[in-house]
């Protein structure tokens, strides 16, 4: 009987590993996604830059795989500088379609606003 514990014991922390790896595989393709944004931002006064990369952050991170929502993302211009904040939530245990347990995840990154 202590075998069948120890065993559940390390399957249930083997998941749990394999589901923060997934959570941070996800975290560094969002940060990706955020620094082409920042990088790739328009360089005309009359753009709104802020959409721009709000949008180009939730185009590209679907692409990439990660269910980002508009809502999701927010994108401040403000003293010369584009700052981008995304949270999500990565699904730990799903549980008839409905998610159980999630893993909060959040970034934040900014960049100075060219000219």
């Amino acid at each position: 009987m202590r075998l069948v514990w120890w065993l559940l014991g390390l399957t249930a922390f083997a998941y749990a590993a394999y589901t923060g790896f997934l959570a941070f595989a996800d975290y560094t393709k969002v940060a990706t996604v955020m620094t082409n944004a920042l990088n790739s931002q328009p360089k005309e006064r009359w753009t709104d830059r802020a959409g721009v990369v709000h949008d180009a952050v939730v185009r590209d991170a679907r692409v990439a795989g990660i269910p980002l929502e508009d809502k999701d993302v927010v994108v401040t211009e403000a003293d010369r500088l584009l700052r981008v904040r995304a949270g999500w939530s990565h699904a730990m245990l799903v549980v008839r379609g409905e998610v159980a347990i999630s893993v909060p995840v959040w970034l934040e990154r900014s960049a100075p606003v060219t000219e």
